[in-house]
């Protein structure tokens, strides 16, 4: 009888249901949250590679746009007409070559009426009747030069951006990275790069346009997506515009998908819920500020379920988990599995508002164990596990013993 009692005692009030009704739906969502989270830090690794072919794809496309528009460039049009051989000249030399812009010329000043030009006999010019006295000019007046012509001289500006682009996709680390973000861009970039190897060793055996090595030191790289960057120097003397201009139509990429225009070039997320957005930097500040006001959910109704005299009743949350030890150990490692994930996230991303928001949510998830502990809930378990973490000390202590190594009595 006084079991029967014992057991109906502990049977849980509308209170207790509320409350770990409420628990449950948040600590659920927290998890589903946390694994999200989870999913996200592959993203977040692959990012310097998304980073990479966006850098590569701008640099690919605005080299072509430029060779495109070279004709109707009225400075390379001037330049084109006195140059018939403008087409074969290395890209170095059209960055040296000048452009006359503009022009102009003085004539010889015309002479008014009852005056007279000084000339270079130091003669005076003739005074009118009305200016005998005016001041005169002292010393003889020269004349203002004449047929001087003045002329302005310019370099062509979109070579130069043409020869930034090319240097820009000579970037080593640039074109590994992109070479592994998929197979596709692997071929891609890598018969662009053949194709480019292959034009400059053409001039460099055909008109011996550089002595040095045409590729830089480097290390040896165990990637097999590695690309070795080639000299500037090297890269703009053996490229002639021609060659530009076949590159920049070379394997051009075009995006796959048209909602990318105008936006970077990435993955986007396929592991987050309905509303989270799709944008890995946005859906992991969407989901540790999610995580966040869930945890101070969780730690508002906790403290409510240990308010009861019944905690931990029978049939609620936390009455369940607390019937083992190692349930208990589950209901821990889901208590702070939300600060893992925010950690985890942070560390892959290295961006500062995730790295600043970890703190709020370790704050939220470290109240709510505060507040189970106030009941020792996790009691049971720190015991268990002070207990395993000293009998192998007692054991170790116990067979260094002379009397456990069969010594003498």
């Amino acid at each position: 009888m006084a079991q029967e009692m014992q057991t109906g005692s502990r049977e849980p009030n509308s209170l207790d249901k509320f409350a770990s009704d409420a628990c449950t739906r948040s600590g659920a969502f927290a998890l589903l949250l946390s694994l999200v989270l989870f999913a996200l830090i592959p993203y977040w690794m692959r990012r310097p590679t998304d980073m990479a072919l966006g850098n590569y794809l701008a640099n690919r496309v605005n080299l072509s746009m430029y060779v495109d528009g070279l004709d109707d460039d009225p400075v390379w049009q001037k330049y084109r007409a006195s140059q018939s051989n403008a087409e074969s000249m290395s890209i170095a030399e059209l960055l040296d070559a000048s452009v006359e812009l503009s022009s102009s010329s003085s004539a010889a000043p015309q002479v008014q009426p009852g005056e007279k030009m000084a000339s270079g006999r130091g003669h005076r010019p003739t005074v009118q009747q009305h200016d005998r006295n005016a001041p005169k000019p002292p010393g003889l007046v020269l004349a203002p030069p004449t047929n001087v012509t003045a002329r302005v001289f310019g370099s062509i500006d979109r070579i130069h951006s043409i020869a930034d682009f090319l240097i820009n996709l000579n970037d080593s680390d640039l074109l590994t990275k992109s070479r592994g973000y998929s197979n596709y861009f692997n071929f891609s970039i890598t018969r662009w790069l053949q194709k480019r190897n292959g034009l400059l060793y053409a001039n460099v055996f055909s008109h011996n346009c550089t002595l040095t090595a045409l590729e830089l030191p480097h290390e040896r790289q165990q990637s097999p997506n590695f690309v070795p960057a080639l000299d500037r120097g090297v890269l703009v003397r053996c490229l002639t515009l021609r060659d530009v201009r076949e590159l920049a139509q070379f394997e051009l990429p075009t995006l796959p998908e048209p909602t990318q225009i105008g936006e970077h070039v990435g993955r986007e997320i396929e592991v987050s819920p309905g509303t989270l957005p799709r944008d890995v930097d946005t859906a992991s500040i969407v989901a540790v500020g999610l995580l966040f006001f869930v945890m101070v959910y969780f730690r508002a109704y906790a403290h409510e379920a240990v308010s009861s005299s019944l905690f931990p009743a029978q049939g609620t949350l936390f009455g369940a988990y607390c019937r083992s030890r190692w349930t208990l150990l589950i209901f821990f490692l889901a208590l702070w599995m939300p600060l893992i994930a925010s950690v985890c996230v942070a560390v892959a991303s290295r961006k500062w508002t995730l790295i600043m928001a970890t703190p709020f949510v370790f704050g939220a998830v470290f109240s709510a164990h505060l507040v189970l502990r106030r009941k020792s809930y996790f009691a049971p378990l720190s015991q268990w596990l002070l207990m395993h973490w000293r009998q192998p000390a007692k054991n170790s202590s116990s067979a260094a013993s002379p009397l456990n190594q069969g010594g003498p009595e």
